[in-house]
C-alpha cells in the first residue's frame, strides 16, 4: 500500500528560525509557524528600507540641497493650485546623473536633462519623468505653501535627518503591508493549483507560501537597487531587475508547490468500498520462509516467540 513520505521537522518542532527563501523555503513555510515568516519579513523590509534610504541620501539629497541654494530671490508660493514663482524664467535648479530638478513657471519651456529621473515645477502641476514616461501631479487647491531660499535651507537643515528616517520606516511599513495584501490575493489561486496538482496545502499554508516567495523576489530587487546606486547598472538594468524580481518570486512559489507532499488516494475495492483496516493474522506466522512446516496440530496457530 503506498505511503506518503514524512516531511522533515519544521521550525515549530525544533524551535529554530526556518529558512523561507527559494523553492524549499517556500515549501517549508506552508507547514511552519507564521512567526519565522514575520521575522524574515521584518528583516528583509528593514534591509530594503536601509538600501532605499541610502539610495535617496546618495542620489536625491545633494540635488535637493543644491536646488534650494539655487532658488531665485523672493518668495516661492503654491496656493489655490497655482505656482507663484519670483520670475518667469525657466531654469534648471540642480542635476546629477540620477536626478534633475527644474522650474518652469510659464509651462512652455523645453529644458534638456541628462539625468535618469526628472522633476519640473510647472504652473499648476509637478511633472515627473523617466525611462518609462512622464506623469503629472496637480497641486492641491486646499494647500498653501510659501517659502524663500533662507527659510527653505533652514527647514532642510533641521528636518533632513527626520525625512531620511521617514524614508526608511515608510519603506519598511509599505513593504510589510504590500506583502500581506499580495499574499491574500494569491491564496485562492495557489490553493486551487495545489488541489489540481494533488498537493497537501491549506489556505493558511498558501498565504505563508506566498509571503515567503515574495521575500525571495524582494532580495533580488534589493540587489538591483544596490547595483544601481553604485552605477554598476543603469536605468535599463534596473528596469530588467524590477521585472526579474517578479519572475523569481513566482518561480519560488511554483517550485515550492512542486515540493509539497503529495496527496495519495487510498486503494478502493472493485465494488467502490474501502478495504478494512489491516488486522494481525496470527496464522500468517505459522509458516514463514525461514520456518519449516510442523505436523503438530497444537503448534499450527501459535505465533513464533
Amino acid at each position: 500500500m503506498p505511503k506518503t513520505a514524512s516531511s522533515p521537522k519544521s521550525s515549530r518542532d525544533t524551535g529554530e528560525l526556518s529558512w523561507v527563501f527559494g523553492f524549499r523555503g517556500a515549501s517549508d513555510a506552508a507547514s511552519a509557524r507564521v512567526a519565522p515568516l514575520l521575522v524574515w519579513q521584518f528583516a528583509v523590509g528593514l534591509i530594503a528600507g536601509l538600501i532605499t534610504g541610502w539610495l535617496v541620501w546618495r542620489v536625491a539629497w545633494p540635488v535637493f540641497e543644491q536646488a534650494l541654494e539655487n532658488l531665485p530671490p523672493g518668495v516661492v508660493r503654491i496656493a489655490n493650485g497655482r505656482l507663484d514663482w519670483p520670475d518667469s524664467v525657466a531654469r534648471r535648479l540642480s542635476e546629477n546623473g540620477f536626478l534633475a530638478l527644474a522650474a518652469d513657471p510659464v509651462g512652455d519651456a523645453a529644458i534638456n536633462h541628462a539625468a535618469d529621473f526628472r522633476c519640473t515645477l510647472g504652473p499648476d502641476h509637478l511633472t515627473a519623468s523617466g525611462l518609462l514616461g512622464a506623469f503629472r501631479i496637480r497641486y492641491p487647491t486646499g494647500v498653501r505653501l510659501e517659502f524663500d531660499r533662507i527659510e527653505a535651507l533652514a527647514w532642510w537643515g533641521a528636518w533632513r535627518g527626520v525625512c531620511l528616517l521617514g524614508v526608511v520606516l515608510g519603506t519598511l511599513i509599505t513593504l510589510f503591508a504590500l506583502w500581506w495584501v499580495l499574499a491574500a490575493a494569491y491564496v485562492i489561486p495557489i490553493w486551487l493549483l495545489a488541489q489540481q496538482w494533488g498537493r497537501v496545502l491549506t489556505l493558511g499554508g498558501a498565504a505563508k507560501m506566498a509571503g515567503a516567495s515574495l521575500l525571495t523576489g524582494a532580495v533580488v530587487m534589493c540587489g538591483g537597487l544596490l547595483l544601481y546606486g553604485v552605477r554598476l547598472i543603469a536605468v535599463p538594468g534596473l528596469t530588467i531587475t524590477t521585472g526579474l524580481h517578479f519572475i523569481v518570486g513566482w518561480g519560488a512559489l511554483l517550485g515550492g508547490l512542486v515540493q509539497l507532499p503529495s496527496r495519495v488516494a487510498p486503494q478502493v475495492r472493485s465494488n467502490g468500498s474501502l478495504p478494512p483496516p489491516p488486522t494481525p493474522d496470527v496464522a500468517a506466522f505459522a509458516r514463514t520462509p525461514d520456518r519449516p512446516s510442523s505436523k503438530n496440530p497444537f503448534e499450527k496457530n501459535r505465533p513464533p516467540n
